[in-house]
């Protein structure tokens, strides 16, 4: 009886798991036509079929560099799609709505460029901010290593974000 009742404990458990890691990680459209959205499923199981990426089985399965060629093709699609989808999340933008606090010097940053090479995540650290008339930070230099860059912060996404001293009261 004891192995029937951790059994059920077990599928009821993976079937909660497979639920909360179908939660999609990106933008979902209710156009039927787009992309499946990106789930941690994907990553977890390599749920790769149906709109992502269509399985096909075909003679590909068996040549071994046919088959490293289409690994590397579904590993580009998902980078695209990364990059596309779920980075520009990291910037959230709301617009009028909340006062965001401004980026400063020192702070580290993401700094987001659709060329980079696939898996490379450019850190920097923001040296010199440049506000509009308004007073908010619309441009910011930073610093990746030898390189200076300057950068809208539309294309920043702050990494480090410091409390200030009325929250660390609480």
């Amino acid at each position: 009886m004891q192995t029937l009742m951790m059994r059920n404990f077990l599928t009821a458990f993976t079937g909660a798991e497979a639920l909360i890691n179908s939660r999609p990680l990106t933008y979902q459209s209710a156009d039927p036509k787009d992309d499946t959205p990106l789930t941690p499923n994907h990553f977890l199981h390599g749920q790769l079929g149906g709109h992502f990426a269509p399985e096909t089985v075909d003679n590909t399965d068996f040549n071994p560099r046919k088959r490293w060629r289409r690994i590397q093709e579904l590993i580009r699609h998902f980078w695209k799609r990364w990059i596309r989808e779920w980075l520009p999340g990291l910037n959230k933008r709301d617009k009028w709505t909340k006062t965001k606090r401004n980026m400063k010097t020192d702070d580290i940053v993401l700094v987001m460029n659709p060329n980079a090479p696939r898996g490379h995540w450019p850190l920097g650290r923001i040296i010199e901010v440049f506000p509009g008339k308004d007073g908010h930070v619309r441009v910011a230099k930073v610093s990746l290593g030898q390189t200076v860059l300057i950068r809208p912060i539309t294309k920043l996404c702050p990494l480090e974000i410091e409390t200030s001293e009325n929250d660390s009261d609480k």
